[in-house]
């Protein structure tokens, strides 16, 4: 392992402050309506399957378990989440005729207006972002950002299957 003589000027410090910095304006996105912004996702998820599914014919709402595979969730956590959800009147589950063990799910339509507003909140802030750093800059930010986030995951599975081999 190498030693690291001045932790200040190493650009592993720049990175972990800036990870720092960005959790510090997460109270900007964290709470919406009492939501926590993993449930404003979770809803984006939903709409955004739905209209999917919907374009190539399929049924109304989303299989449970494709949620969870495009949120990365486990079922158990999606189910959770779900449950609070349509606890607000946000989500709607149902069951074909054909499959009762399939479960879907949709947005109910104060679901769908509290993802608008929200989304029309967390976009004027962002827009607001965009204009004080500039179009150009935001996107290489963007592009840089997701590089690097690619490289950090591809890095811990590297170190997973290290581990197991």
């Amino acid at each position: 392992m190498e030693e690291y003589e001045d932790w200040e000027a190493h650009c592993g410090k720049k990175i972990l402050d800036l990870f720092w910095r960005y959790k510090c304006v997460k109270p900007l996105f964290v709470q919406r309506d009492g939501l926590p912004m993993s449930a404003f996702f979770m809803l984006h998820k939903i709409e955004v399957c739905g209209k999917l599914q919907k374009e190539n014919g399929g049924d109304d709402g989303v299989r449970i378990s494709e949620v969870s595979r495009r949120t990365q969730m486990s079922m158990p956590a999606v189910s959770q989440m779900l449950n609070s959800l349509e606890g607000k009147g946000l989500v709607a589950r149902s069951m074909t005729k054909n499959d009762r063990r399939a479960v879907f799910v949709c947005l109910t339509e104060k679901g769908k207006a509290l993802l608008e507003q929200n989304r029309k909140e967390i976009f004027s802030i962002l827009d607001e972002a965009e204009h004080r750093l500039g179009t150009e800059n935001l996107n290489q930010l963007i592009e840089l950002s997701a590089r690097l986030f690619d490289i950090l995951l591809e890095i811990e599975k590297e170190k997973l299957s290290d581990n197991r081999g």
